[in-house]
């Protein structure tokens, strides 16, 4: 038996996606392995879309005052986004990018793991 609400639940994230999100940049390593086997480049602009990003489950660390704040977010983005794992996202308007961690791909849209990380 198929479920007849696959489209209306597209129509319903993409709403949400549309209404909540916040157009953000996604940034990609551009570079090669150096001589010492750690990867060697720079994050350049990939791709622009947007992401609705919420707090996922109020994780919270703080190392030092003022170096590093890390937060766990996640974020539904529609399955036509080219984002991925290792991918740099900066919203528009924030001070703090995210790091991809990891990528859920559903039916009806994807769900991207993130951390946030103030550089």
């Amino acid at each position: 038996m198929t479920w007849d609400g696959l489209a209306q639940a597209r129509l319903d994230i993409s709403g949400l996606i549309t209404t909540w999100g916040v157009g953000s940049r996604i940034t990609r390593m551009s570079g090669s392995l150096n001589a010492t086997g750690r990867l060697s480049g720079t994050f350049v602009s990939k791709t622009s879309g947007a992401f609705w990003i919420q707090p996922d489950t109020g994780n919270y660390r703080r190392d030092l005052p003022g170096k590093l704040e890390e937060t766990t977010h996640v974020a539904f983005a529609r399955k036509t986004l080219d984002v991925r794992s290792g991918d740099r996202i900066l919203p528009s308007g924030d001070t703090y990018e995210y790091d991809v961690l990891d990528l859920q791909e559903n039916p009806t849209h994807n769900v991207v793991m993130l951390r946030r990380v103030k550089r």
